[in-house]
């Protein structure tokens, strides 16, 4: 691939909700709504979805029972941990409508644990199909549904319910040497965006979303 930067659509802005000890405060401005991770961790937020330390759908819930359709502003994505065994669809996606937002995505991912950890996964069905699945239910209760990938590959996990955008993301690898790597996202930007007629977004490190890769 080419060394130029590549222009892509982008998700605005990557905000959290809620801040140290409380969820009423919320940022108007954004697409994507995760909840509050502390800024002194050492994982990107990015990624962090992903630490054995967090429960991100309890965190995601706690923050929605906080919030009002006015505080959401522009929010137009909730990013739900789908490959949780544990969630409780139901009072989720009252929640999520409550708020008047109509999308959800797999964010975080499993797919950004890596190919290989994600094969074995899979084996156990643990994998991408429990987050298929999961988005599946959603989709049944009225939400329109994006799909978080990390390379082309994935996209075959998704057939079955015609994600409306593809979000692509970093892997846990993309930050090994300290810091974030975009080679491996722009490659797979390129096969993917090849592959579909669907808006594909890139999320890049740390709360930047990148609009070059």
């Amino acid at each position: 691939m080419s060394d130029e930067n590549v222009s892509v659509p982008v998700l605005r802005h990557l905000t959290q909700a809620g801040a140290s000890g409380g969820w009423s405060k919320l940022v108007t401005e954004f697409d994507l709504l995760l909840p509050f991770w502390p800024p002194l961790s050492p994982l990107p937020i990015s990624v962090s979805g992903l630490s054995p330390n967090r429960n991100h759908n309890q965190d995601l819930v706690c923050a929605l029972r906080e919030l009002d359709e006015s505080a959401t502003g522009n929010c137009s994505c909730v990013g739900i941990f789908a490959a949780d065994p544990f969630i409780n669809l139901e009072a989720m996606s009252r929640l999520i409508k409550e708020l008047g937002v109509h999308t959800v995505i797999n964010f975080p991912t499993i797919s950004q644990y890596g190919l290989h950890f994600l094969r074995q996964l899979d084996e156990v069905k643990h994998g991408v199909v429990s987050e298929v699945l999961t988005l599946a239910r959603f989709k049944e209760n009225g939400l329109s549904v994006g799909a978080a990938v990390c390379r082309k590959s994935d996209l075959l996990y998704w057939e079955s319910i015609a994600p409306s955008f593809w979000l692509l993301c970093p892997e846990i690898e993309d930050f090994k040497q300290g810091h974030f790597n975009p080679s491996r996202m722009k490659k797979a930007f390129e096969e993917i965006s090849a592959a579909t007629d669907k808006t594909v977004y890139v999320l890049g490190d740390d709360n930047i979303i990148k609009t070059e890769i």
